[in-house]
């Protein structure tokens, strides 16, 4: 969650939902910079939004924003045993381990998800349920103006918030792009 600075009262606010762009190894980071971004993320941020993510600008600009990992991304992906060696602090990753594991994740997320549609479900139904509860939290959060509840995404992020701003009534508003 980020708040914006010298906040008085209640402000608007923004879900923030990162996109697929084949970047397993980071989820919110995608739409976010506190100047702490792994330098896979440097390149990522040129690319995709033209040096601003999202979430950073949004927060600059007032509005209170949340973003998570959705399921299968940064914190969230799927880790082997075979993965381990590689250990969990991602800041320690050169670029070579981000290009060798993000192939690795590619190449389990087909086999994920027929795994799930074999269980029942679907990836994106999990993905769905986990962005209406990431609506739960931010309306809890004495910040939020809950009649001003807007969220974004870009890519997999944009499918997100066509799906988050059809199922959630609470999502006054939704920019949807790609």
């Amino acid at each position: 969650v980020l708040i914006p600075r010298n906040l008085r009262g209640r402000a608007p606010a923004i879900v923030d939902l990162h996109s697929h762009g084949g970047m397993f190894l980071f989820g919110k980071e995608k739409v976010l910079d506190l100047g702490n971004n792994h330098a896979a993320m440097s390149e990522y941020h040129r690319r995709n939004y033209d040096g601003r993510p999202t979430a950073t600008e949004l927060v600059r600009r007032g509005y209170v924003v949340i973003t998570i990992d959705a399921f299968m991304f940064g914190e969230r992906r799927l880790i082997m045993d075979a993965d381990l060696k590689h250990g969990w602090d991602r800041s320690r990753y050169s670029l070579d381990d981000v290009r060798v594991m993000n192939l690795q994740c590619r190449s389990k997320e087909t086999t994920l998800v027929k795994s799930l549609t074999w269980a029942g479900l679907t990836w994106p139904g999990i993905v769905f349920w986990d962005d209406m509860r990431t609506v739960d939290y931010l309306v809890s959060r004495p910040e939020v103006d809950r009649e001003r509840i807007g969220c974004i995404g870009i890519s997999m992020g944009g499918y997100r918030s066509t799906f988050l701003s059809g199922l959630d009534e609470r999502i006054q508003a939704a920019c949807i792009t790609g």
